[in-house]
């Protein structure tokens, strides 16, 4: 007892002169307030951490309520440095206050107000022509979005930092077949979001080109070039007014199909798609035909030495009428007067093939002059119309070998002569459709003339009566599989 007494005196004498050892001020000396507190966003919750106080037997941890009290939080865990806090929304602003505890004694607070921002969520990957297209939903709280990207065993890198109200990015910067990881942030006064972090692999597929169609003996025949990194391709098809819908998936190895339950008589539009699980590529550009039936008889009607207006809208009401198509050998010379005429009859699927440009005859004509005579043609039909030209009728068949030689294209004669052009009879012509018409025929006809314009009506209609298509040249010979020499001579389909 004598010796607690020596101790005690010993310790007021101490504290007289202003020094207080360790063993005497650690019964009574208040804590240290926590250092370094810091607010963290992570998905879906706000992280708190803070420094380890020296000697602290645990941390008190408050939250500010909505009515203004503070709610002691950390419950579980007191004795450790960090807090979870999993109420919060995005937008919202969070007080908090932490305090170190010892020997039951609190330290002064340390305060912190932070606002959470939530992992922005990418809400879709779309692959484009030229990249990769990101989609995500747009956050008001937002005053930038940053975004990374990596590859596979790859290191993450800053793709793109952009302004508030922004919800897409297309990456340009992108190689086929290989897998993109992609992260986003949202950003606001110093405060940045958790990473996105689901959904976010995506593999660039290249888009299909090279899209042909024709018809063919078996139907249409769509072709095209093939994708590495494909590992099916979807084919899509549509009517006017319909929607596009898949009417098959082939394997990677196939470059071609052949759709045989084509809307025959009608026009088709088809479409091509590389595919992954999960993963399409861009859509190819639509590729456009009239689907012929290849199974039932059709003849190619044609009509020579126009366009001339009252005649060659007289005879395109009658196709139209009917969806009946025809082939137009046309006068160059004409082209810009009757510009109209060309632009209706490509409207309305006829084709239109070059008649020179001067209505020469080509057997007597220099190679010079044919070869003159079809460029300044077929440059006008481009200009009118939008075709590209793939025939040619001499003026009156006058053709030899050289003018096959020369011309370089399919000299297209016929099948039946109506002699339209010299009985100038609405009967006679028509009568010599009936009388010599087979299936495959190419019929010639001159729509300058008014008595073979007023001759359509009942041409076209008793033909499609006997089941016939009214098909193009071109159309004709595709779908009986006549594949058409740049040299070559065609009576008939």
């Amino acid at each position: 007892m004598k010796a607690v007494k020596k101790i005690i005196c010993l310790c007021l004498a101490l504290l007289l002169l202003g020094t207080i050892p360790a063993l005497c001020a650690s019964a009574a000396q208040t804590p240290a307030a926590p250092q370094k507190l810091k607010g963290v966003c992570m998905d879906g919750a706000l992280a708190l951490v803070w420094s380890r106080v020296r000697g602290a037997d645990g941390y008190v941890l408050l939250k500010q309520a909505a009515d203004g009290s503070w709610v002691y939080k950390n419950r579980g865990k007191p004795t450790a440095t960090s807090f979870v806090d999993k109420k919060v929304k995005n937008g919202g602003t969070y007080s908090y206050r932490v305090f170190a505890v010892k020997n039951g004694k609190q330290s002064a607070a340390t305060p912190l107000q932070m606002t959470y921002l939530a992992a922005p969520q990418i809400k879709s990957f779309t692959n484009r022509e030229n990249g990769i297209a990101l989609r995500w939903k747009n956050y008001t709280t937002a005053k930038q979005y940053l975004l990374y990207r990596k590859t596979s065993g790859g290191q993450w890198s800053s793709l793109a930092i952009l302004p508030r109200g922004t919800t897409t990015y297309l990456d340009k910067n992108v190689q086929p077949g290989v897998k993109y990881i992609y992260t986003l942030r949202q950003a606001s006064g110093g405060v940045s979001s958790a990473y996105y972090a689901a959904g976010f692999r995506h593999v660039f597929v290249s888009k299909v080109i090279g899209v042909s169609v024709k018809n063919s003996p078996a139907g249409v025949l769509l072709r095209w070039r093939g994708v590495k990194e494909a590992k099916q391709y979807e084919i899509l098809r549509k009517v006017p007014g319909g929607k596009w819908a898949l009417i098959k998936t082939v394997g990677a190895k196939a470059a071609q199909f052949t759709d045989a339950n084509a809307p025959f008589g009608k026009q088709c539009s088809y479409l091509v798609r590389a595919i992954r699980p999960n993963n399409r590529g861009a859509n190819s550009t639509a590729a456009r035909l009239y689907a012929v039936n290849p199974k039932k008889p059709m003849v190619a009607v044609t009509y020579d030495d126009g366009p001339y207006r009252p005649r060659t809208n007289q005879i395109l009401d009658v196709l139209q009428k009917y969806n009946a198509r025809a082939t137009f050998f046309v006068v160059g010379n004409r082209l810009t007067t009757y510009s109209d005429c060309l632009q209706r009859e490509a409207a309305l699927g006829c084709e239109i093939g070059c008649h020179t440009y001067n209505h020469t005859t080509l057997s007597s004509a220099s190679n010079e002059t044919i070869q003159s005579e079809i460029s300044r043609t077929n440059a006008l039909i481009k200009q009118y119309s939008g075709q590209t030209v793939r025939l040619v009728r001499a003026p009156g068949g006058a053709i030899n070998s050289r003018v096959q030689n020369v011309v370089g294209y399919p000299l297209i004669q016929w099948s039946v002569d109506t002699r339209d052009w010299e009985n100038r009879s609405v009967s006679k012509t028509t009568a010599n459709v009936k009388s010599h018409v087979r299936d495959g025929s190419i019929i010639l006809m001159h729509d300058i003339h008014a008595s073979t314009a007023s001759a359509a009506e009942g041409i076209v209609s008793w033909l499609t009566a006997q089941g016939y298509q009214l098909v193009t040249v071109s159309e004709m010979m595709d779908a009986k599989g006549i594949t058409m020499q740049n040299d070559g001579i065609y009576y008939h389909g």
